[in-house]
């Protein structure tokens, strides 16, 4: 399970921050790699309507549309 603070903390934002960026655990998805089998990261794919100003506050320069690959271990909640 993804951890939204996790989120929040990784890209330098508050969770208030994040939630009026317009991104959203939907725009989160495992990859898998070629297998198909072993989940090795998490894609965030900024959505084109997140808030720009909002994205700017962020340690990690984001633009909407842009992809993002990030480690399983910053987002999982610590029971996975």
């Amino acid at each position: 399970m993804i951890d939204l603070q996790k989120l929040a903390d990784y890209l330098g934002l508050t969770l208030d921050d994040l939630e009026e960026s317009g991104i959203t655990e939907d725009d989160i998805q495992e990859n898998h790699g070629n297998s198909g089998e072993m989940h090795y990261s998490y894609f965030l794919v900024v959505p084109d309507d997140a808030n720009f100003e909002i994205l700017k506050k962020a340690s990690i320069p984001l633009k909407p549309g842009e992809l993002l690959n990030i480690s399983r271990w910053e987002l999982e909640t610590e029971t996975e």
